[in-house]
């Protein structure tokens, strides 16, 4: 999982992976990863599961500064584990979701900082227990490494092709004051 995780600078292949490899050894019903865009917004980047399971993922990921349970993840950067959400006070937070009945949820962290989230929802109430927790964990800590290098990687690309533009333009600007320079000798 590691080595498929960073074997590639694309940040979608990055987190498509991710789920990929969490699905082979902790099966789920329904899963998503967002990652924080900026201070205030994440960005939904993959789900599986179905239609109402995205809609729902996209709803939460909207929420960073108001869901507490989110707010929560972010600051501490612990893992949250609902084996019935039913029983949870958490319920009262989330909107209706009456086919997941167990929850994992996981930071993505770089450093003490989370950079992202990961939800993972099973029918079966109680299926989530604390191995799960730390293999997600496990998997998590090494999809940030390679989430934060897929950035970095688009940064770097995203200057050089400013700097390309720039350099366009510099020389633009140079041919034309020559051809200026050229005529006012003339």
């Amino acid at each position: 999982a590691a080595q498929s995780l960073t074997q590639t600078l694309r940040l979608e292949h990055v987190v498509d992976s991710l789920l990929d490899h969490i699905n082979k050894i902790i099966p789920f019903d329904t899963a998503s990863v967002a990652l924080l865009e900026d201070e205030t917004r994440l960005e939904l980047r993959a789900v599986r599961g179905n239609g109402y399971w995205a809609a729902f993922n996209a709803l939460l990921a909207n929420q960073l500064t108001t869901n507490p349970l989110i707010q929560n993840l972010f600051s501490s950067c612990e893992s949250i584990l609902i084996p019935k959400l039913v029983d949870h006070p958490a319920r009262e937070i989330i909107p209706a979701v009456d086919e997941i009945q167990s929850w994992l949820v996981a930071p993505i962290v770089i450093g003490d900082k989370a950079i992202g989230v990961m939800w993972f929802g099973k029918k079966e109430p109680g299926f989530f227990d604390r191995k799960h927790v730390e293999l997600t964990e496990a998997l998590a800590g090494q999809a940030g490494v390679a989430i934060q290098n897929a950035r970095l990687f688009d940064q770097v690309r995203a200057g050089r092709e400013r700097l390309q533009t720039l350099s366009k333009q510099l020389v633009e600007i140079h041919e034309n004051e020559r051809r200026y320079i050229a005529r006012e000798l003339h």
